[in-house]
């Protein structure tokens, strides 16, 4: 019964030949529904488009009468208008996805594939790329191929931008092997080669534009030496870290500017420099005291120099030296301990002096110099001297 009816109906093996009949058909109904409107004045119209993904329908479409009036006063369409857009529901409804279990965009992105793979493989080039713009220059007269059975009525374009009934077209084609690339033979690669150039001097195609060159080579052909590289963070090329020869001679710089001007820089050098010298820390001035009493025989300056002597030297020796011993050197008045002749004093003008608080009194100029550990004082220690050379009683 089934085989009864489709004999009866008609069957098509294939989709070029289920296409020629529709359209064979269709200009059938066309002629009768043109001459039924003339012959009643009766306005008629219809379409035929495909239902579904994977069908090969030519979309076909009639009107009598007003009928473009009235699409275009209602839906802001023409009649082919109207039937892609039709196809387009039809296609994106849930029963034509389920049909063939892929989607339009599923659609796309296979055709891309499809194309790609088809490009490299007869090119073998694994790294080209399909080129819709610049077909014909960059593909066609460089290597010598051409996409043949692209779908006429569709445009060549990337098939994301495609409408639906388009992509479905074009999907059948290159499922079915009809859309395909060709390798040009010699004759057909020459004739194809001069064709596009007299395309190219009639202005039909346009040659694809060079990447503009950088800044920096672009300042070489212009003589111009301002277009340097930029390095990460907005730093200038080249501008790395510092050599310890531009280290050490911006350090004698500095040193020279605080010896000139007593610790302090310049304020040019400050502005220049990318970090300004640290100013010398100032240091209490200790004073040398023995055990015999208090005596103060000199002053004890350290520097960065004497820090590098054996154990600290100080600039005042701490041996016993005759004009220290005889005279005070900061004010050059006798010393209260030392008599004339060069023996200490009794012992009660010794006893009045034992606290500190006393020989500060009769000199003045030290009370404000420095804070002094007046245990050291009164420890009578016989490392006193040792003691007080090292910074880290301060």
């Amino acid at each position: 019964m089934e085989y009864q009816e489709a004999k009866f109906r008609g069957a098509r093996a294939s989709a070029k030949a289920n296409d020629n009949d529709i359209v064979k058909t269709w200009g059938k109904i066309a002629n009768t529904s043109q001459n039924l409107s003339h012959r009643t004045s009766a306005a008629t119209f219809g379409f035929v488009c495909s239902s579904k993904p994977g069908q090969n329908v030519t979309q076909q479409f009639f009107g009598n009468g007003p009928i473009e009036a009235f699409l275009m006063s209602k839906f802001g369409m023409t009649g082919e208008e109207f039937v892609e857009s039709a196809e387009s529901y039809f296609i994106y409804t849930s029963a034509g996805r389920i049909a063939t279990g892929m989607g339009v965009k599923k659609m796309q992105k296979e055709i891309v594939r499809l194309i790609a793979e088809g490009l490299r493989e007869v090119t073998k080039n694994e790294k080209l790329s399909m080129e819709y713009d610049h077909y014909d220059i960059l593909l066609v007269k460089e290597y010598g191929v051409r996409l043949v059975g692209w779908p006429e009525g569709v445009r060549f374009l990337n098939p994301h931008k495609l409408h639906a009934s388009d992509v479905i077209k074009l999907y059948n084609n290159i499922h079915q092997k009809v859309c395909r690339w060709k390798k040009l033979d010699g004759r057909e690669f020459h004739e194809a080669k001069k064709e596009i150039e007299l395309k190219v001097k009639r202005g039909e195609l346009t040659e694809p534009e060079r990447h503009r060159r950088g800044k920096k080579r672009q300042a070489e052909d212009n003589g111009d030496d301002r277009g340097g590289k930029k390095a990460k963070k907005g730093r200038t090329w080249l501008k790395g870290k510092e050599s310890s020869s531009q280290k050490l001679s911006k350090r004698r710089v500095n040193e020279k500017a605080l010896d000139d001007s007593d610790g302090e820089l310049p304020d040019e050098e400050m502005e220049n420099s990318d970090k300004p010298h640290p100013l010398p820390r100032p240091r209490p001035v200790p004073r040398l005291i023995l055990k015999e009493g208090v005596r103060v025989i000199g002053r004890t300056v350290l520097s960065d120099s004497d820090d590098d002597n054996d154990e600290g030297q100080s600039s005042t020796d701490k041996t016993s030296h005759p004009a220290i011993d005889s005279a005070d050197p900061v004010n050059d008045q006798p010393d209260p301990y030392q008599s004339d002749s060069g023996n200490n004093d009794s012992e009660e003008e010794r006893d009045e002096l034992d606290d500190p608080e006393d020989f500060f009194d009769q000199v003045p100029d030290y009370e404000d110099d420095a804070d002094i550990d007046y245990d050291l004082y009164v420890s009578g220690r016989d490392d006193a001297a040792d003691v007080l050379d090292d910074d880290s009683w301060y």
